[in-house]
């Protein structure tokens, strides 16, 4: 068994998508496992360790009332909350880690490069280079401060930020962002409605917002537009019975000896000529259409085609058939009947050939096996539907093309 359909199986026998609320879950292994599938594993072994590897760490975006979004800064711009929890800010502004910084030394000798790679330290400050050192350290500062500004106007209603108190682990720090907010929160608890608790540092400003849980459906005013609308969908799982159907190319390159290859290559060259009749309009068109067919590669040889052609010629020169191909009719090749109340059981049904004149309707089947019966029940068929579709005068025949024997119905 395929291991996608091994694991919607167990899915099913251990009925894990009868568990409420996992239906998000559910549905992305399945997607995860589809993407290895068709991308590097085939068998049970490689699944198994692209789970190990990666797949047992994956998660899923959720837009539930109930659950919480984690992300970092940075992924988060552009985005909107309606709360936001700041858990761990308190990064450095000013620290530097140590590194390369490349420096444009302005005195001798050392001038004579242009550009010098420095060890990145708090030494360069007694140097020649601390120009660029505080310079590397003002672009430091604003970028600390930007990602704070991301952090905190992601919120449209909420905003919550933990922080370290200045003292403490903090303290060793040169400047951090809790020394930062202690300064600041001191000034803002001066705005009507702050409050600022210097013991606890706990600052306030505001209530909080409690979300809607029932929002307004936002309906669209464009009738052609249909309304967004959530549906739940559950999974289910169907047994896949799989058929192999052998085809007759293979069949014939198994075959056992000469005449049964020879069987398979009269049932091919059956449905060859039961193609060219069906495109065949007049017998003026037939060497048009042998050729067109010789190029297309569908028939093989030049023999094939001399074969082909001899035997379709003497079928439309029989005398009941050489009228059909005269163009004196309308024709209706293989076109498709439909209809829901005769014989239910089937409502499909496709007469090889349908010719229609103002005296008489003629419907034809092209046959190239054995007789059977059955033949002539499926032209009374036809000839039945063309009756109740309002035709007068509608005849049928079976045509056994090669045995060149026309069978009236």
């Amino acid at each position: 068994m395929p291991i996608y359909e091994l694991i919607e199986k167990i899915i099913s026998l251990l009925r894990i998508s009868e568990i409420k609320g996992e239906e998000a879950y559910l549905f992305s292994f399945l997607d995860h496992a589809s993407q290895c599938i068709n991308n590097r594993c085939a068998d049970i072994n490689g699944f198994l360790e692209m789970w190990d590897e990666k797949l047992c760490d994956e998660t899923i975006p959720s837009a539930s009332s109930n659950s919480v979004t984690v992300m970092t800064i940075h992924k988060s711009k552009g985005l909107e909350f309606d709360t936001v929890i700041i858990p761990f800010c308190d990064w450095g502004l000013t620290g530097l880690a140590n590194g390369t910084l490349w420096c444009e030394p302005t005195q001798e000798p050392y001038n004579m490069m242009s550009l010098l790679p420095i060890n990145r330290q708090e030494s360069m400050l007694k140097s020649i280079y601390a120009k660029d050192y505080n310079k590397e350290l003002l672009y430091q500062i604003v970028d600390n401060l930007n990602i704070l500004y991301v952090a905190t106007t992601r919120a449209k209603n909420n905003l919550y930020i933990f922080t370290d108190a200045v003292s403490g682990s903090s303290e060793g720090k040169s400047f951090t962002m809790s020394r930062v907010f202690r300064n600041t929160m001191r000034q803002l608890s001066q705005l009507t409605g702050a409050t600022y608790d210097d013991t606890e540092l706990v600052y306030r400003y505001g209530e909080v917002v409690v979300a809607n849980k029932k929002e307004e459906k936002k309906t669209n005013e464009n009738p052609f537009i249909a309304n967004e609308e959530v549906i739940k969908q559950g999974f289910a799982y169907y047994e896949n019975k799989l058929t192999f159907k052998q085809s007759r190319e293979l069949a014939r390159f198994l075959a056992s000896d000469d005449s049964e290859k020879r069987n398979y290559d009269s049932a091919a060259r059956g449905e060859l000529m039961h193609s060219i009749l069906a495109q065949l309009n007049t017998g003026k068109e037939l060497t048009r259409l042998l050729n067109k067919m010789h190029i297309e590669g569908l028939i093989s040889t030049e023999n094939e085609k001399a074969y082909i052609k001899n035997k379709i010629e003497n079928a439309i020169e029989l005398p009941e058939s050489k009228e059909w191909f005269s163009g004196k009719y309308k024709l209706f090749n293989e076109c498709a009947i439909l209809c829901n109340s005769y014989n239910k059981e089937k409502n499909n049904y496709r007469p090889d050939r349908v010719m229609i004149s103002d005296e008489e309707v003629i419907v034809v089947d092209y046959k190239f096996a054995r007789k059977n019966p059955e033949h002539v029940k499926q032209v009374k068929d036809y000839m039945e539907l063309l009756k109740m579709m309002g035709y007068a005068g509608v005849k049928g025949y079976v045509w056994y093309v090669d045995r060149n024997e026309i069978e009236e119905v």
